[in-house]
């Protein structure tokens, strides 16, 4: 038998403030140092398509609270690339002290 994990729903932790983006979705998260984590999430603008931002946050207390502004960290590719139409955060790679993000692209 699977015990079922109990948590409680606490709303939203930011809201997708970049002008011409909507809402945030997939998010993924990297611990940095301390109470300091890195967030990348996904964020679409009028035509449909997905751009990554990433901010920076403080997570202590049970709760977590944005450190500066999000930014914009990769765009849709060039028409017809596999990306040209959007690109979603997918997860952080840490290798030899260097933080990857992966992402998916479609078109």
């Amino acid at each position: 038998m699977i015990n079922k994990f109990r948590w409680k729903k606490g709303g939203h932790l930011f809201n997708s403030n970049a002008e011409g983006f909507t809402h945030a979705s997939h998010p993924t998260i990297a611990y940095i140092d301390n109470d300091l984590f890195v967030i990348a999430y996904s964020s679409r603008d009028s035509k449909q398509h997905s751009h990554i931002f990433l901010c920076y946050a403080e997570v202590k207390n049970s709760g977590i609270k944005l450190v500066g502004e999000p930014h914009l960290a990769l765009e849709p590719g060039k028409a017809g690339n596999f990306d040209c139409d959007g690109v979603l955060s997918c997860c952080f790679v840490k290798n030899n002290g260097k933080y990857y993000l992966y992402y998916s692209g479609w078109q």
